[in-house]
């Protein structure tokens, strides 16, 4: 591909309402590529009427382990368990689980779902945004998730 071609972004996840929200994307082609493993360069946007930002974070796939997309499977697992149960329990998980790049931390806390978006080591600096989230959210993402391993390989 030459310098001057653009190549579009691929949506993993996105959290939001009508008014802001989270979004995060990942490049389709790969930073570097080390046998089974392969790091795709993302960015995290945050979207409402007060902020709109953006910082870079990182899409790890493994073929042999568990990776970036795993671990989002297993959050929208565990929020589904929770809405489940009628949203008692609080939670929180960060995702990436690790790294030098942005994250997200996505937390429920008496019914209402919340995305903080952390620039990582870079200034570290983070907004929380409330997400008024929809029915379907979770399977709204579920698709994104099949659609993005299926552009790395992985579907």
């Amino acid at each position: 591909m030459g310098e001057s071609e653009t190549v579009a972004m691929v949506e993993l996840f996105r959290i939001a309402d009508e008014v802001q929200g989270v979004t995060v994307r990942f490049s389709p082609v790969p930073r570097w590529v080390d046998g089974g493993s392969r790091m795709f360069a993302g960015t995290i946007a945050v979207h409402s009427d007060w902020i709109t930002a953006e910082t870079d974070t990182h899409v790890d796939v493994d073929d042999d382990g568990q990776d970036s997309l795993d671990w989002w499977e297993t959050i929208l697992d565990r929020f589904e368990a929770w809405e489940a149960a009628d949203a008692h329990q609080d939670l929180s998980f960060d995702w990436p689980p690790a790294g030098e790049s942005g994250y997200v931390t996505v937390s429920g806390e008496d019914g209402v779902v919340s995305v903080r978006v952390c620039d990582g080591p870079r200034t570290s600096i983070g907004v929380e945004v409330p997400v008024d989230v929809r029915e379907d959210w979770i399977a709204a993402n579920r698709a994104l998730l099949a659609a993005a391993r299926t552009v790395m390989g992985r579907g």
